[in-house]
């Protein structure tokens, strides 16, 4: 009997214990799972080593969390402005007419990113420019050591090999190989833009003839065309007739300098005559005017230099002829406020001096400046090659 009791007790006993162990178990299973849905229990877990699986939910979580805030605060470059050496803002789309960059000044640009950039991506690899179909050579890339705007390395010097030709398409494209100091790479951007007609001309391109040089008279008195420069075929038109004379122009404010290279003239009989005018915004060469330009008359057998000062159709002054007889020659006026002064070359270096004409107020400080010509000539045409106008200073009207 007492060996049968002994025995219940002891089962009592040991059920006893399992129960206190299961009670014990299910309370930290309880706790636990309070723990994990207030993040306690990854903490715990990973703190205590807990499995695996509790481990790489918190280490993704943590890495998605902090993933997204990177994106957040990762700003991707832009371009702020691109500004030619006059800081005249370029837009990236443009149409022809619209003068953004001026032709005669354009060979350095500056561009401002919005971020500070890795400098060593800022190369003429990943900035390239293109003026209708043809590669412009880049000389260099240089970094400003802080912009206007406070941000270190984010402006940049583009230096062209040459002047940009003018009133042509041209294309600035950026590549997005260009980055910021977070590696952020900028998104490829075109600026597509057209440049203004230049002061001086060449005269190789009708177009550009046609869009940046005002005429009067040419179609009834002259006619023009080109082969690497421009030839001007005059009618007989008398420079008596002060009406009717052909003049190729441009409208100029302030002080300047201007030069035409005549390289060829067929004048071999009759009267002529080739020059570089100054005259009024609205072009009276007989009326009020400054020029210069050079008489040829068979029936006298000379050739001269002239230089004279029209107001209201009356010479105010005119300079001692000089004789000339060269086929080649440079005509040159500078204007400084009302005083004009001309001269003539035969190699465009050295100057001998023709006019100097003081207090000339009947022109205007807006001037038409140009090319003109006459003939008495009835036996035929006379021509005149052209190769170069020059505009060393002064400001051309809607061109600079």
């Amino acid at each position: 009997m007492n060996t049968i009791i002994k025995q219940i007790m002891m089962i009592v006993l040991v059920m006893t214990f399992s129960l206190s162990i299961i009670n014990c178990g299910a309370t930290g299973t309880t706790t636990g799972s309070d723990d994990s849905s207030s993040g306690g229990s990854a903490t715990g877990e990973a703190t205590s080593g807990g499995d695996s699986s509790s481990d790489d939910t918190y280490t993704e979580a943590t890495g998605t969390d902090e993933g997204e805030e990177t994106e957040e605060n990762t700003t991707v470059p832009t371009i702020k402005s691109l500004v030619d050496a006059d800081s005249i803002s370029l837009s990236q789309t443009a149409s022809k007419n619209t003068t953004l960059i001026s032709a005669k000044t354009t060979n350095t640009f500056k561009v401002t990113f919005s971020e500070s950039m890795d400098t060593t991506s800022i190369n003429t690899d990943n900035i390239s420019v293109e003026c209708d179909g043809k590669d412009q050579a880049i000389t260099s890339i240089k970094a400003d050591s802080k912009g206007s705007d406070d941000i270190a390395d984010n402006e940049f010097i583009i230096t062209m090999k040459s002047q940009l030709p003018q009133y042509t398409e041209c294309d600035m494209v950026f590549t997005s190989d260009i980055g910021d100091l977070d590696d952020t790479d900028l998104e490829e951007t075109t600026y597509t833009f057209t440049t203004a007609c230049a002061s001086s001309d060449t005269f190789n391109d009708s177009d550009v003839f046609d869009a940046c040089w005002d005429v009067d008279n040419i179609s009834s008195s002259a006619s023009v065309s080109f082969s690497d420069n421009l030839v001007m075929n005059f009618t007989s038109v008398s420079s008596s007739d002060k009406t009717n004379i052909p003049f190729i122009y441009k409208l100029v404010e302030g002080d300047f300098e201007a030069v035409i290279h005549v390289s060829k003239r067929n004048s071999d009989e009759g009267t002529e005559e080739i020059g570089l005018a100054v005259s009024t915004e609205t072009p009276a060469i007989w009326g009020d005017s400054v020029h210069i330009g050079l008489y040829y008359s068979a029936g006298f057998g000379d050739e001269n230099t002239y230089s004279n000062h029209y107001k209201n159709d009356s010479a105010q002054s005119i300079a001692t002829a000089t004789t000339y007889t060269a086929k080649e020659i440079y005509l040159k006026v500078t204007r400084t406020g009302n005083n004009y002064t001309t001269y003539y070359s035969s190699d465009g270096s050295t100057w001998t001096k023709d006019g100097d004409f003081t207090n000339v107020t009947n022109i205007g400080q807006t001037a038409s400046v140009g090319v003109f010509g006459a003939t008495g000539n009835t036996k035929g045409d006379y021509a005149v090659t052209i190769d170069s106008f020059t505009f060393n200073s002064g400001s051309a009207i809607d061109q600079d």
